[in-house]
């Protein structure tokens, strides 16, 4: 028992920072900001149901990594610069992880039903099978666009997990911002395929950096990033005071990608600050 959790958690490893830690972080403030003036508004219950949002996170964000790391051209991939994923270090095996993946489905709809997420749990089930079973997520063009639909139902859904029985209801400027989050992630979040680009190529994905060049990546990044750390804030008329962490990582992204040797240490660290960044903004 004690291997299979292990195994279940090293399937989400990676993401753990990326996804559960960033949108439940991201959730809490939202959620604070938007109903913090209600009379019924209660920390308490905001506490208390902060785990709930974890674990919702990570039952849906399972859902498609065993998804996406059960094929064969995956595990081919992690044998080689992931060894220590469930499936080539042997802790399962190809037929657990098909099992573990039909089970999984309904499991976490049913979960989501419960707490009053269903509608992003079938949102990120829709997006797992076109990003997996479709291979959109092996095209540059559709790449961001599907990440960023699965970052805003990350999102959407932690929201909903996080108000529970109070019934809140997020204003214009909320679903503006969510809106504009999805646009911010689509322009920027190649920065996640700096990092895996021998690996992407064994896959045979076609990702910004291995059809346009890593030269040209990093700079579209930057320059997004930097447009982005300024224009939000403006667009939301927030006081210059407020602009100042978005567009000191921004400026911290932007320096790394433009003078930082590339390799996979520094374009995981770039990577941080870039989720540091989406919580900025």
């Amino acid at each position: 028992m004690t291997n299979f959790l292990i195994a279940l958690y090293l399937f989400t490893a990676d993401d753990m920072e990326s996804i559960v830690l960033m949108n439940t972080i991201s959730s809490i403030v939202i959620h604070t900001v938007a109903n913090a003036s209600r009379e019924d508004f209660s920390t308490i219950e905001v506490v208390i149901r902060a785990p709930l949002v974890c674990s919702w996170l990570w039952v849906n964000l399972l859902v498609f990594n065993v998804s996406n790391q059960r094929r064969p051209k995956a595990i081919a991939e992690d044998v080689k610069n992931k060894p220590w994923r469930p499936l080539p270090s042997g802790r399962l095996q190809k037929s657990h992880a098909t099992w573990l993946f039909a089970l999984l489905h309904p499991l976490a709809a049913l979960i989501s039903y419960q707490v009053g997420a269903l509608y992003p749990c079938i949102a990120l089930q829709v997006l797992t099978f076109i990003y997996n079973d479709l291979e959109a997520g092996d095209r540059w063009e559709m790449r961001n666009i599907i990440n960023a639909g699965g970052f805003i139902s990350f999102l959407a859904g932690a929201l909903l997990v996080l108000r529970g029985s109070q019934q809140y209801k997020y204003n214009e400027q909320i679903i503006a911002w969510m809106t504009l989050l999805g646009v911010v992630v689509t322009s920027t979040m190649h920065v996640q395929d700096l990092y895996d680009q021998d690996g992407d190529k064994l896959r045979g994905r076609k990702t910004i950096p291995l059809v346009f060049g890593d030269y040209y990546a990093r700079r579209s990044i930057a320059v997004a990033v930097l447009f982005w750390s300024f224009a939000l804030p403006a667009y939301w008329r927030l006081g210059v005071f407020r602009y100042t962490p978005s567009v000191a990582l921004g400026l911290v992204i932007a320096t790394r990608l433009a003078g930082t040797p590339p390799d996979v240490a520094n374009d995981k660290r770039t990577y941080k600050f870039w989720s540091l960044w989406i919580i900025s903004v």
